[in-house]
Protein backbone atom coordinates (compact mmCIF):
# COMPACT_ATOMS: atom_id res chain seq x y z
CA UNK A 1 0.00 0.00 0.00
CA UNK A 2 1.43 3.42 -0.94
CA UNK A 3 2.19 6.12 1.61
CA UNK A 4 -0.36 8.45 -0.03
CA UNK A 5 -3.14 5.87 0.42
CA UNK A 6 -2.21 5.40 4.09
CA UNK A 7 -2.14 9.18 4.62
CA UNK A 8 -5.53 9.65 2.97
CA UNK A 9 -6.98 6.77 5.02
CA UNK A 10 -5.60 8.31 8.24
CA UNK A 11 -7.15 11.67 7.35
CA UNK A 12 -10.49 9.99 6.58
CA UNK A 13 -10.44 8.22 9.97
CA UNK A 14 -9.62 11.50 11.70
CA UNK A 15 -12.51 13.27 9.98
CA UNK A 16 -14.92 10.40 10.65
CA UNK A 17 -14.25 10.75 14.39
CA UNK A 18 -15.16 14.45 14.35
CA UNK A 19 -18.34 16.29 15.20
CA UNK A 20 -19.96 19.21 13.38
CA UNK A 21 -18.24 22.58 13.72
CA UNK A 22 -20.13 25.39 15.39
CA UNK A 23 -22.07 27.84 13.26
CA UNK A 24 -20.40 31.28 13.15
CA UNK A 25 -20.75 33.15 16.44
CA UNK A 26 -22.39 30.31 18.37
CA UNK A 27 -19.33 28.85 20.12
CA UNK A 28 -15.93 29.66 21.60
CA UNK A 29 -14.31 27.53 18.87
CA UNK A 30 -13.38 29.03 15.48
CA UNK A 31 -15.76 28.99 12.52
CA UNK A 32 -15.13 29.27 8.81
CA UNK A 33 -14.81 27.11 5.71
CA UNK A 34 -12.72 26.24 2.71
CA UNK A 35 -14.17 28.00 -0.33
CA UNK A 36 -12.00 26.21 -2.87
CA UNK A 37 -8.84 24.24 -3.54
CA UNK A 38 -7.66 24.72 -7.12
CA UNK A 39 -4.85 22.73 -8.74
CA UNK A 40 -1.89 24.32 -10.48
CA UNK A 41 1.50 23.20 -11.74
CA UNK A 42 3.05 21.57 -8.65
CA UNK A 43 0.80 23.56 -6.34
CA UNK A 44 -2.73 24.11 -5.06
CA UNK A 45 -4.42 27.38 -4.17
CA UNK A 46 -6.51 27.19 -0.99
CA UNK A 47 -9.14 29.90 -0.37
CA UNK A 48 -11.55 30.35 2.51
CA UNK A 49 -11.99 32.09 5.84
CA UNK A 50 -11.57 31.53 9.56
CA UNK A 51 -12.57 33.56 12.61
CA UNK A 52 -12.69 32.96 16.34
CA UNK A 53 -15.47 34.81 18.12
CA UNK A 54 -13.18 35.20 21.17
CA UNK A 55 -11.23 37.88 19.27
CA UNK A 56 -11.68 40.49 16.54
CA UNK A 57 -8.11 39.85 15.38
CA UNK A 58 -7.17 37.52 12.52
CA UNK A 59 -6.37 33.95 13.62
CA UNK A 60 -3.88 31.32 12.52
CA UNK A 61 -4.66 28.53 10.05
CA UNK A 62 -2.68 25.38 9.25
CA UNK A 63 -3.06 22.94 6.38
CA UNK A 64 -2.72 19.20 5.93
CA UNK A 65 -1.89 17.83 2.45
CA UNK A 66 -2.51 14.11 1.89
CA UNK A 67 -2.40 13.54 5.65
CA UNK A 68 0.86 15.44 6.22
CA UNK A 69 1.01 18.82 8.00
CA UNK A 70 2.39 21.71 5.96
CA UNK A 71 5.27 22.99 8.10
CA UNK A 72 4.07 26.58 8.17
CA UNK A 73 1.43 28.52 10.10
CA UNK A 74 -0.61 31.04 8.07
CA UNK A 75 -2.66 34.03 9.22
CA UNK A 76 -6.24 34.39 7.97
CA UNK A 77 -6.02 38.14 7.36
CA UNK A 78 -7.01 38.59 3.71
CA UNK A 79 -9.81 41.11 3.21
CA UNK A 80 -13.27 39.53 2.84
CA UNK A 81 -15.87 42.34 2.77
CA UNK A 82 -18.62 39.72 2.41
CA UNK A 83 -17.82 38.48 5.94
CA UNK A 84 -18.01 41.98 7.39
CA UNK A 85 -21.40 42.54 5.71
CA UNK A 86 -22.70 39.24 7.08
CA UNK A 87 -21.23 39.22 10.61
CA UNK A 88 -20.24 42.89 11.31
CA UNK A 89 -16.86 41.86 12.75
CA UNK A 90 -14.45 43.29 10.18
CA UNK A 91 -13.24 41.97 6.85
CA UNK A 92 -9.76 40.59 7.58
CA UNK A 93 -10.54 36.90 8.13
CA UNK A 94 -9.85 35.36 4.71
CA UNK A 95 -7.04 33.12 3.57
CA UNK A 96 -5.71 32.66 0.06
CA UNK A 97 -2.59 30.48 0.12
CA UNK A 98 -0.64 28.60 -2.53
CA UNK A 99 0.94 25.37 -1.30
CA UNK A 100 3.61 23.30 -3.07
CA UNK A 101 2.30 19.76 -3.54
CA UNK A 102 3.20 16.61 -5.50
CA UNK A 103 1.65 16.00 -8.91
CA UNK A 104 -1.67 14.17 -8.98
CA UNK A 105 -4.75 14.23 -6.77
CA UNK A 106 -4.13 15.91 -3.41
CA UNK A 107 -6.48 16.32 -0.46
CA UNK A 108 -6.05 19.57 1.46
CA UNK A 109 -7.59 20.11 4.91
CA UNK A 110 -7.63 23.50 6.65
CA UNK A 111 -7.58 23.82 10.45
CA UNK A 112 -8.32 27.07 12.32
CA UNK A 113 -6.29 27.43 15.52
CA UNK A 114 -8.36 28.38 18.52
CA UNK A 115 -7.88 31.56 20.58
CA UNK A 116 -8.90 31.47 24.26
CA UNK A 117 -11.61 28.99 25.23
CA UNK A 118 -12.68 26.39 22.71
CA UNK A 119 -10.95 23.96 20.39
CA UNK A 120 -9.16 24.03 17.04
CA UNK A 121 -11.60 23.52 14.18
CA UNK A 122 -11.23 21.55 10.95
CA UNK A 123 -12.75 23.91 8.40
CA UNK A 124 -13.04 21.26 5.72
CA UNK A 125 -11.13 19.20 3.18
CA UNK A 126 -11.20 19.37 -0.61
CA UNK A 127 -9.31 17.52 -3.33
CA UNK A 128 -7.69 19.07 -6.38
CA UNK A 129 -5.50 17.77 -9.17
CA UNK A 130 -1.97 19.22 -9.07
CA UNK A 131 -0.25 19.45 -12.43
CA UNK A 132 -3.49 20.46 -14.16
CA UNK A 133 -4.97 23.91 -13.69
CA UNK A 134 -8.52 24.59 -12.62
CA UNK A 135 -9.73 21.33 -11.06
CA UNK A 136 -11.61 21.20 -7.77
CA UNK A 137 -13.48 18.20 -6.37
CA UNK A 138 -15.32 18.10 -3.02
CA UNK A 139 -14.30 15.16 -0.82
CA UNK A 140 -16.64 15.46 2.15
CA UNK A 141 -20.08 13.90 2.28
CA UNK A 142 -21.54 17.13 3.65
CA UNK A 143 -23.92 19.42 1.82
CA UNK A 144 -22.06 21.57 -0.70
CA UNK A 145 -22.98 24.49 -2.89
CA UNK A 146 -21.22 24.95 -6.21
CA UNK A 147 -21.13 28.31 -7.94
CA UNK A 148 -19.05 29.59 -10.86
CA UNK A 149 -16.04 31.63 -9.77
CA UNK A 150 -16.31 35.30 -10.68
CA UNK A 151 -12.81 35.79 -12.12
CA UNK A 152 -12.09 32.46 -13.84
CA UNK A 153 -13.92 29.54 -15.33
CA UNK A 154 -13.01 27.24 -12.41
CA UNK A 155 -15.64 25.96 -10.02
CA UNK A 156 -15.70 27.14 -6.43
CA UNK A 157 -17.10 24.71 -3.88
CA UNK A 158 -18.27 25.80 -0.44
CA UNK A 159 -19.05 23.56 2.51
CA UNK A 160 -21.54 24.98 4.99
CA UNK A 161 -20.21 25.51 8.50
CA UNK A 162 -22.99 23.46 10.08
CA UNK A 163 -21.69 20.27 8.44
CA UNK A 164 -17.92 20.82 8.63
CA UNK A 165 -16.24 18.39 11.04
CA UNK A 166 -14.57 19.67 14.23
CA UNK A 167 -12.32 17.45 16.31
CA UNK A 168 -12.81 17.85 20.04
CA UNK A 169 -9.40 17.40 21.68
CA UNK A 170 -7.90 15.47 18.73
CA UNK A 171 -6.39 18.61 17.24
CA UNK A 172 -5.42 20.53 20.36
CA UNK A 173 -3.21 23.52 19.49
CA UNK A 174 -0.20 21.91 21.20
CA UNK A 175 -0.65 18.75 19.09
CA UNK A 176 -0.89 20.79 15.87
CA UNK A 177 2.17 22.91 16.72
CA UNK A 178 4.15 19.79 17.78
CA UNK A 179 3.29 18.13 14.46
CA UNK A 180 4.56 21.18 12.55
CA UNK A 181 7.96 21.27 14.27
Amino acid sequence: MSIAVVAIAATAMLLASCESAPAPGTSSSPSGYVDSVTGGEGSVRVQGWASDWNTLNPIKVVFMVNGQWVKQVFTADTSRPDLDRKYSRGADFGFDETLSVPAGAVTVCAVALNVGRGEDTILGCLTAESGRSGTTVPTTSSTTTTTPATTTSTTSTSTTSSTVPRCGGVLAATDVIAALC
